[in-house]
């Protein structure tokens, strides 16, 4: 009875080690194991002390040095196949940045030093924005805008095909050039034929096993080429995103201009580049804005980066835009007026379209060593646009509409120019639209005119909900200006 009992112990021991070993082969497989992940944001504590003179994508020396050289450092993301799918964004400094369920990364309170008071749009502001923005009201604008912006990313794009097509090219004449030397080698003594007939049994024996050496060491060199060969790939496609033109969304709001900027790049694009046609960072300083945004582009991952099982899983497909790999859009919760997290000289296209912004932090970060292909649209409004809600009177009682400033361009324009911008073209666009009383209850709620309301107003938008066969005629005016980076070397 000891013995069989002793037996059933060992038996039952056994099998616990082997499910200990099978789960703990489980955790270390592909669906849990981190790997990097290239992000357009960088770090906004370490990021501006960029003084170090080390090599790019050097990850070993930038970890070990300070401050300095994080300029060059790509921000790493660990994913997991668990019911979490994304960890806190951080650099290789140790600063460490959490993401949101519905993937924004939020940089508000380090970027502003503790501005948790900076709340911005709320929820409320930013579904009556999406309901008026979805009637297409404001289509004319975004279009104006989107041509401003494909342009340049469309040359950059080509000039990138060209840089990649030369560098093919060279590749072919270095490969002909080594097949050329190949007949010149001389063979080793592996590569002599041996006559088996003429060996001793002893010497038979000898020659097998050399030969089955010789094949185990053919076979390990091949799966160690292939295994070089799937990192090289994996390594040039990494840099190729990177190499991809950043544009940067100021103050996107809930989304809808930035899903107007991916659909007219993927329109515009014929590329047949593994890793798209372009970034965009939208930016803003409301959770909520930020938040909408993100769920319209679930987070995709660059190619040969992706792991099996990582969803979003708050992503609301009523929402998500039809985006695809040519067009990677990265959200994040940050203040357009203060530290911007990006690198010097790295951004092609920055987009502000009735966003606030700081002149000096948009010419650090605008690249202005493209030969003219970056630029900055703004988009504002005219004094003459919604002129007619400021006199607009239900039951008695007005709107607190706010105003535009007369001399708001030139403001703007000469803010530009005393950052180191110059004024390179505008555009205006006049019209009118007709708003429902829906309509003019979302144009009110959505902007800053939501923070001016009284209870007389109140009672109008409250008596504006009651109709439906109301309807309104309103002035829309906008003016559309691109400014052109003057490099440093020319201010100073």
């Amino acid at each position: 009875k000891k013995s069989t009992m002793r037996d059933s112990v060992t038996v039952i021991l056994l099998l616990l080690a082997s499910c200990i070993l099978t789960t703990t082969n489980a955790l270390s497989s592909t669906n849990y194991r981190t790997r990097p992940f290239a992000t357009a944001f960088r770090c906004p504590l370490c990021h501006l002390a960029a003084k170090s003179k080390e090599k790019k994508n050097s990850t070993a020396s930038s970890s070990s040095s300070g401050h300095g050289g994080s300029e060059e450092r790509l921000w790493t993301a660990a994913y997991s196949g668990s019911s979490a799918p994304l960890s806190p964004l951080s650099c290789f400094q140790g600063h460490s940045f959490d993401r949101s369920a519905k993937g924004y990364v939020n940089l508000l309170a380090t970027t502003t030093g503790g501005a948790n008071k900076l709340t911005g749009d709320s929820t409320a502001m930013c579904q009556a924005r999406r309901g008026f923005l979805n009637q297409g009201h404001y289509q004319d604008l975004a279009e104006m805008v989107c041509s401003e912006v494909t342009g340049p990313i469309l040359k950059l794009r080509d000039a990138e095909d060209r840089r990649q097509q030369e560098e093919k090219v060279a590749a072919a004449a270095a490969s002909i050039l080594k097949a050329e030397d190949e007949p010149n080698k001389l063979p080793s003594d592996d590569d002599t034929p041996v006559d088996l007939t003429s060996l001793t049994p002893r010497q038979r024996k000898l020659e097998a096993k050399r030969r089955r050496r010789r094949v185990e060491k053919d076979t390990r060199g091949q799966a160690q080429q292939a295994k070089s060969a799937a990192k090289a790939e994996a390594r040039e496609q990494a840099e190729a995103f990177q190499r991809l033109p950043l544009v940067i969304d100021l103050g996107c709001g809930e989304g809808w201009y930035t899903s107007q900027l991916v659909d007219a790049l993927q329109e515009k694009s014929s590329s047949e580049s593994k890793v798209g046609v372009a970034r965009i960072a939208a930016l803003d300083v409301s959770k909520d804005a930020a938040g909408m945004t993100a769920r319209r582009f679930p987070i995709v991952v660059p190619p040969k980066k992706r792991i099996d099982g990582i969803t979003n899983q708050d992503t609301d497909p009523s929402e998500t835009s039809t985006t695809t790999p040519a067009v990677h859009v990265d959200t994040a919760v940050a203040n357009a007026k203060a530290i911007l997290p990006f690198a010097n000289d790295s951004v092609s296209v920055i987009v502000s379209i009735f966003a606030p912004r700081d002149t000096s932090e948009l010419h650090r970060v605008i690249n202005k060593k493209s030969d003219g292909n970056s630029v900055v649209v703004i988009a504002q409004p005219n004094p003459r646009h919604l002129q007619e809600l400021r006199t607009l009177e239900v039951g008695g009682h007005g709107l607190n509409f706010v105003s535009v400033e007369e001399n708001k361009e030139r403001r703007v324009v000469d803010g530009m120019v005393s950052a180191g911008f110059v004024l390179s073209h505008q555009q205006t666009l006049e019209g009118s639209m007709t708003l429902s009383a829906t309509d003019v209850g979302n144009l009110v709620r959505m902007g800053p005119s939501a923070f001016h309301q009284t209870e007389s107003s109140e009672q109008v938008l409250a008596e504006l909900d009651q109709l439906e066969d109301f309807e309104v005629s309103i002035t829309k005016s906008f003016s559309v200006l691109v400014f052109e980076p003057v490099p440093d070397d020319v201010i100073s």
